[in-house]
């Protein structure tokens, strides 16, 4: 593990812009991860080619918040969760599709899951001048979605709930 060395002004640009979307409940993610292993060994080729590229994505991404290109960085997130999908199709549903599609027509640059797929998290890039209409045209369409924001800490992860 190297620790990046990002700019303060751009960190904090960075968590303000950041919006953790809670999706679902967690569970088991042991059938999507042999479902991800079965498609390796069908196509390895094929399959060391995505994670070749999303490699390569995620370069891009560390250099870009280096740099403090945060916009490339929001589009980089979409282009990883595009090429995941297409790695593992088990990692998403009609219902998460649906919420990454409408969060990205409101201003969200790019996202990716947390959890175990198809539940848990959706980290989003939104500007934070786009964020209330985002939240607002979200909680509209899903109900049951909360979101939660989020800070950066030295000192490891750490949690709270807040309840709405």
């Amino acid at each position: 593990v190297n620790s990046l060395r990002i700019e303060n002004k751009v960190q904090l640009e960075l968590e303000n812009n950041l919006l953790l979307l809670k999706i679902g409940k967690r569970q088991d993610s042991s059938l999507i991860q042999k479902n991800k292993i079965l498609a390796y060994k069908k196509n390895p080729k094929k399959q060391i080619n995505k994670f070749k590229k999303i490699r390569e994505l995620s370069i891009s991404m560390k250099n870009s918040l280096i740099n403090g290109d945060l916009e490339k960085f929001g589009k980089l997130m979409d282009r990883s969760w595009e090429l995941k999908k297409q790695l593992n199709p088990n990692s998403t549903n009609k219902k998460l599709d649906k919420i990454y599609a409408e969060a990205k027509k409101n201003g969200a640059l790019g996202g990716k899951i947390l959890g175990a797929g198809q539940a848990g998290y959706l980290l989003l890039y939104v500007n934070s001048n786009n964020q209330p209409i985002l939240i607002n045209n979200l909680m509209k369409k899903f109900s049951k979605l909360k979101y939660e924001r989020l800070n950066f800490s030295l000192d490891g992860l750490k949690y709270w709930k807040i309840y709405k």
